[in-house]
């Protein structure tokens, strides 16, 4: 029994960077009691600002409206609203150093998150562009530990041409060393903790001298094929080690789920939210919520000269015009709506370092069973019924009884239908 296909050209989808040229530098915030708030994201003095911080968002009022109070009235300056924050030297020199190759200020994911405004420990940042089919469900999964294929496992056994190297235990009540191999003298060659070695095909074991501690693999790519095998890598370290950590409601009866869908069915919204034209003195209409007027709007630009001249040939150069039409006219996309939910993992031990993922899901009913009430009440005392509790009259289990019971068995419950 399969269920209906969720996802179709007309669903909803998690956006994997942001474009704050599109939805300024706004997100929406659900902590984890439900509660929903508009905060900034802090690219430039003004935005780090403490009056664009925890925003409360009551329901009552459109998200035109409230983006019109959140930037003070709107009068904030769209050049803060839509700054592209720049937190690595990459548009203006090469980066020396792996962390500066890449920003991911704007990328989906989780981080920690220390904020005087929140009690939550973390935050996960999931852009979602809306279309009909909104989402039920936002879920965090964990992924025990930094990485799948940790370098911290003990070899035991040395393997020619290998390096190692010696790492200590924090609690080691004296200095790590071992033995390994001989010199030309043929005395023992010691290693203590830090130390490297290459193995020998002349010796395939050492012996531990004084402290605790393992000997690690020295060779950052020593998992380098397995790690490119992705789909194998996603079967067996990944989906095998994931358990749910929070799940957010953001369905139609929901404090969230309401304001989302009153976004998608405000009669101003378009699921298009640039129209272009190319002939000439005809207008290209940009789409979503004016800042300055709290109302969803289009604001139109000619264009006809921009797309005849040499600055439209840049594919680059043609598509950063054509985005930052939004900022031009200081209006907000809203199919894109960039999305911070906020949890914590109490499950966890101090100082451990794990890995999140965040999806967003919609129920899917597998399948629809008509019950039997009578042999609810028949068969309580079947061999391998361990239904409970056991319906004490002819009254439980009956498809037309709107009455809510419980029902629990250490060995799966049992459905009569």
């Amino acid at each position: 029994m399969s269920g209906a296909k969720l996802f179709d050209y007309n669903s909803s989808f998690a956006v994997i960077r942001t474009n704050p040229k599109l939805t300024g530098n706004l997100k929406i915030t659900i902590d984890s009691s439900n509660g929903v708030s508009l905060n900034s994201l802090s690219v430039n003095p003004t935005l780090s600002n403490d009056r664009f911080k925890n925003f409360n968002v009551t329901g009552e009022n459109s998200f035109a409206l409230d983006v019109f109070n959140f930037f003070d009235k709107g009068t904030t300056p769209a050049s803060s609203i839509f700054q592209v924050g720049e937190f690595t030297r990459g548009s203006r020199e090469p980066g020396k150093q792996f962390a500066e190759q890449y920003d991911f200020f704007y990328a989906s994911g989780a981080s920690a998150l220390a904020d005087k405004n929140y009690s939550e420990s973390f935050s996960y940042f999931a852009p979602l562009w809306i279309k009909n089919e909104i989402p039920d469900y936002f879920v965090i999964f964990k992924v025990p530990g930094p990485v799948s294929y940790p370098y911290s496992d003990n070899q035991t056994t040395i393997s020619d041409g290998v390096k190692y190297k010696l790492v200590q235990n924090y609690d080691s009540t004296s200095d790590f060393t071992i033995s390994y191999g001989k010199d030309p003298s043929g005395n023992d060659i010691i290693y203590s903790a830090g130390d490297i070695f290459t193995g020998s095909s002349d010796y395939s074991t050492y012996t531990i001298l004084t402290g605790s501690g393992i000997i690690v693999l020295f060779d950052e790519l020593a998992n380098l094929d397995a790690v490119n095998d992705v789909e194998t890598l996603f079967d067996d370290k990944i989906i095998t080690n994931l358990s749910v950590v929070k799940t957010f409601d953001i369905g139609e009866n929901t404090k969230i789920g309401k304001y989302i869908r009153s976004i998608f069915n405000d009669k101003q919204f378009s699921k298009s939210p640039i129209d272009v034209s190319w002939g000439p003195n005809a207008y290209t209409y940009f789409r979503g919520v004016s800042v300055t007027d709290g109302i969803f709007t289009r604001k139109g630009e000619i264009l006809s000269q921009y797309y005849a001249s040499d600055s439209s040939d840049k594919m680059m150069d043609f598509e950063s015009y054509i985005t930052s039409g939004f900022s031009r006219n200081n209006i907000i996309c809203p199919n894109l709506l960039n999305f911070e939910f906020l949890f914590d993992d109490p499950d966890s031990d101090l100082y451990t370092i794990n890995r999140y993922l965040g999806f967003y899901v919609s129920k899917n009913d597998m399948a629809s069973l008509r019950m039997n009430g009578n042999f609810f009440y028949e068969y309580r005392n079947l061999e391998g019924n361990n239904d409970l509790p056991k319906p004490s009259r002819n009254s439980f289990g009956y498809y037309y009884d709107n009455n809510s019971y419980g029902v629990t068995a250490s060995t799966g419950v049992r459905l009569f239908y």
